[in-house]
């Protein structure tokens, strides 16, 4: 019988559309079940009845049309678990991953983007751009240079990389957003350049009286004779 190949997860999914079909609610109807094949795997169907009545208005006969969807279901499942492992990977990043929109409104915003803006994703999504980084600091984040982006808080230096987001024919219907805390690097940097300046004033002044001497002289001299 039916009920003996269709899958025992659905046994009883058409009941209730089954009866209005009977009851004259519904001309027909269609639902996805699973049935057992011969060989014991199941197969995903896409099952359209719809019922004959004599001319009395009883029903006389089920006719019902059943499509292999297998296929379209295995393209699903691969794509339900490529977007799962793509959400686990996002909020698993060390940096801010965001996408917003072509109004440049949050769409999505990861843990770590959470803990920068010390507030939750829900408090994020729907907001425009403006609202959470400086007016001034917006032109130099969509160039992707670093940035200040955080008011009311500590300064931090953030390098934001922008790639757009493409339609299925190819448009570009928003931007996805990488922003990664660089602020140890430039903290590095500066000190860098601090020591490499130190080391140039030690080798050009005096370490007792602190005035110029011989090495500065003679390289002033040299810029001078350089530009004459």
């Amino acid at each position: 019988t039916l009920q003996e190949i269709t899958h025992p997860d659905d046994q009883g999914c058409d009941l209730d559309e089954f009866q209005h079909l009977l009851d004259g609610d519904i001309a027909c109807y269609s639902v996805e079940k699973r049935f057992i094949h011969k060989q014991a795997h199941s197969v995903w169907t896409q099952v359209t009845a719809s019922l004959i009545r004599t001319p009395a208005g009883e029903p006389d006969c089920l006719i019902a049309v059943v499509e292999d969807i297998s296929g379209r279901k295995t393209r699903e499942h691969r794509l339900h678990e490529r977007e799962l492992q793509n959400s686990i990977m996002a909020e698993n990043m060390p940096g801010g991953l965001a996408r917003l929109d072509a109004g440049l409104h949050f769409g999505f915003a990861n843990h770590a983007l959470e803990e920068a803006f010390n507030r939750p994703a829900s408090d994020i999504i729907g907001r425009h751009a403006s609202e959470l980084y400086p007016p001034a600091a917006l032109p130099a984040l969509l160039q992707n240079q670093t940035v200040y982006p955080y008011p009311g808080g500590e300064i931090q230096h953030i390098q934001v990389t922008l790639a757009p987001q493409r339609t299925a024919d190819g448009g570009i219907d928003g931007l996805i957003m990488v922003v990664d805390d660089v602020s140890e690097l430039v903290h590095t940097q500066n000190a860098l350049h601090d020591s490499v300046a130190q080391l140039r004033h030690l080798a050009q002044h005096d370490t007792l009286t602190g005035l110029p001497n011989r090495a500065l002289f003679q390289e002033t001299l040299k810029n001078a004779l350089a530009g004459a």
